[in-house]
């Protein structure tokens, strides 16, 4: 599985990692101490491993370890096979590589290829302190914007932007009126004598049959009353 920058700042335990050929072990221990007095941890493969134990392995997590590379370049690296692998290793595990270049030499091969468009600082054979703080003001500014990325995308995984609310739409109750349906109100109310004068109500008393007087009842004959 590839490494990724989340792997790697997720083991973090030390700012540098110096990467250089042993003939130039003594600007390395000098750029240490200068790192270390400005307040950056330092990995550095001569003081950091451990008799009896495997340098490769612990330059694997001396690499892995770190938040970005510092390379002495000089004419010796640019020959090491060692740091020729510890380059590629820092470029895998997409660690900011920080070149000091103490001599007049341009990295060839896969040295060059691995270095390609990246800005060195220039120092010399037996660097001065001001050489060695123009380097820790890169190296500051490097770690100073590494740390808040971290930071700014943790908390926006905390706290997630909160949803717009929907705005509410008001409509004119002139709308509503115009828009629901028709109500039918009570009927009208109409005079009593209008109504018995319209023209239903006659043709309704026209069909009534006219009354009958008492005196023209006649009574049923005696035959038809039922025998008791």
């Amino acid at each position: 599985m590839p490494f990724t920058r989340l792997r790697v700042q997720a083991c973090v335990t030390h700012d540098i990692f110096i990467s250089f050929s042993t003939r130039d072990r003594l600007v390395a221990d000098s750029l240490k101490g200068y790192l270390e007095g400005h307040g950056m941890s330092c990995w550095m493969s001569a003081a950091a491993i451990d008799a009896g134990e495997v340098w490769t392995r612990a330059i694997v997590d001396g690499i892995t370890a770190a938040r970005a590379m510092v390379l002495i370049l000089s004419e010796s690296s640019n020959g090491s096979e060692h740091v020729r692998r510890e380059i590629y290793l820092a470029r895998e595990r997409h660690l900011r590589i920080i070149p000091f270049r103490i001599d007049s030499v341009e990295p060839d091969g896969d040295l060059a290829y691995n270095l390609a468009g990246i800005q060195w600082t220039q120092g010399s054979a037996a660097p001065t302190d001001a050489e060695f703080e123009r380097l820790a003001q890169s190296v500051r500014g490097y770690l100073s914007r590494s740390a808040v990325a971290p930071a700014v995308a943790e908390a926006a995984v905390a706290s997630p932007p909160a949803e717009p609310p929907v705005p509410a739409v008001e409509t004119p109750v002139e709308q509503v009126i115009a828009a629901s349906p028709e109500v039918a109100g009570p009927p009208p109310a109409t005079d009593a004598a209008e109504a018995l004068d319209s023209p239903s109500a006659t043709a309704f008393e026209a069909s009534l049959p006219a009354p009958q007087s008492v005196a023209s009842l006649s009574e049923p004959a005696a035959d038809a009353l039922p025998q008791v």
